[in-house]
């Protein structure tokens, strides 16, 4: 993982967990989601062709998405 202006904005605005994760608690998220400078917050739906979740982008990765633009226009 590299520092990065998206990663810092993101762990200081919420409690998120960073790190390596086995694949049983992938498989076990409500939701997952990887962060960059280019793409921000770009949701997790599926691994392996099993969804993540309910298989759709989670309310976490949403609200974050919407935070990261707001706070990007200021």
């Amino acid at each position: 993982m590299l520092p990065g202006v998206t990663r810092s904005f993101l762990l200081d605005f919420t409690a998120a967990i960073e790190g390596d994760f086995p694949l049983e608690d992938l498989e076990r998220a409500d939701e997952a989601f990887t962060t960059s400078s280019i793409r921000e917050v770009m949701p997790v739906v599926e691994v392996d062709g099993r969804p993540v979740g309910d298989g759709r982008p989670g309310p976490v990765a949403e609200r974050l998405q919407r935070e990261i633009r707001l706070h990007s226009l200021q």
